[in-house]
């Protein structure tokens, strides 16, 4: 007699409001249920609405439509829902192939400092602690800069004003530019205090009387020296170096100085405006979506701008307006540009973490910690 396993999957539907930002401002809209609409309506002003076969598929359906993820929003409570508290954001990588969400990081420096106060050792509980907010901060500006497009482009279709192909600047789009330079900003401070961490604790035994607080510093005291024996260093020394194709954080940090010493991104180049853009959905469907593309090559700006007057005379500067034309057409959105600095930063402090001398500890809070319990009126 031959004994059948059958194994059923139970398919469990949460109560939570899902809000998945989508590059170019998009938003896909999942209340408790299988039904997802995508917001704004296509292009001819349809409404695109399709269900998903479970709860955990909400991902793998987008992005089998083509649409690219930021992170989501998850709203479980009425206050959420109300305005009265934050949603919980998760932003997601793109280069994590199991789509973990990268707030672990943040909850894992957290723990890390929490453990190391208990073991009184404070130098590592004070840098874990500024690790893990400029993980989170990092996080919200994302998040910031996500809903700065949706706002822009929402505004745009309920106006009336969408134009695929044209470019535009509206009374929103300065808040595009400050959420890029926040953006910017909040990563490379974190940034800096990854590179004081691995002087710390990757790299003590030889440096320990090294003063390290920038990543520049660290190349150039440290990594410079480590690069051609050390693999983790030489990892390190191709992403700091600007003239590498694997050179992010030179790039990231060419982008924050440029924006904090030099000039304002929207200034950067001659011309700057919001590219409207078409979103392909399938079945002939089009999505209204935005673009705000990046100046190229912002080391060699900031130079020139180091200089004094960036333009000796009109015919040089119409030039340059007629170059940067043709370069913002195939340049890097911004919102897609810090998506991906934000998931290599991330990804570099959890590949770091198994150099901490104390492992992240969750707390626990018993009976014998609460000191006072209060009734709220």
């Amino acid at each position: 007699m031959t004994v059948t396993s059958l194994v059923i999957a139970v398919n469990t539907w949460k109560n939570v409001v899902r809000e998945a930002h989508l590059l170019g401002g998009l938003r896909a809209i999942n209340n408790p249920g299988s039904k997802v609409k995508i917001l704004p309506n296509t292009i001819h002003n349809k409404v695109a609405i399709f269900n998903i076969p479970s709860y955990d598929a909400f991902i793998k359906v987008l992005r089998n439509l083509g649409l690219v993820l930021v992170g989501i929003d998850f709203y479980s409570s009425p206050e959420e829902i109300e305005g009265i508290w934050p949603p919980e954001w998760y932003s997601f990588s793109r280069i994590i192939s199991n789509n973990d969400p990268l707030h672990d990081s943040v909850r894992s420096w957290s723990n890390i400092s929490f453990h190391a106060y208990t073991e009184q050792n404070y130098c590592l509980a004070d840098l874990a602690g500024r690790i893990s907010f400029q993980l989170e901060a990092c996080e919200v500006r994302l998040r910031d800069l996500s809903e700065s497009y949706h706002i822009e482009i929402s505004s745009l279709c309920q106006l009336q004003m969408f134009e695929a192909g044209k470019e535009i600047k509206t009374l929103n789009s300065f808040n595009i530019y400050l959420a890029v330079h926040s953006f910017l900003v909040e990563s490379c401070s974190l940034r800096d205090y990854l590179s004081e961490f691995m002087r710390l604790y990757a790299f003590h035994q030889k440096y320990r009387n090294e003063q390290v607080f920038t990543m520049g510093a660290f190349r150039k005291k440290i990594l410079k020296k480590e690069h051609e024996c050390d693999a983790f260093a030489k990892i390190l020394y191709e992403a700091t170096d600007p003239d590498s194709e694997d050179g992010w954080l030179a790039e990231l940090g060419e982008y924050r100085d440029l924006v904090v010493h030099s000039v304002p991104l929207a200034q950067a180049n001659t011309r700057s405006f919001l590219v409207q853009k078409l979103s392909y959905l399938g079945d002939d469907k089009y999505l209204p979506s935005i673009a705000l593309p990046l100046p190229a090559n912002p080391g060699n700006i900031s130079k020139k701008r180091s200089k004094g007057i960036y333009f000796s005379s009109f015919d040089e500067w119409l030039a340059a307006v007629q170059k940067d034309a043709e370069e913002s057409k195939l340049a890097t959105d911004a919102l897609e540009y810090c998506c991906l600095a934000n998931a290599n930063l991330t990804k570099l402090a959890t590949d770091i973490i198994k150099y901490s001398p104390i492992e992240p500890k969750t707390p626990v809070f018993t009976k014998e910690d609460i000191i006072e319990m209060r009734t709220l009126e």
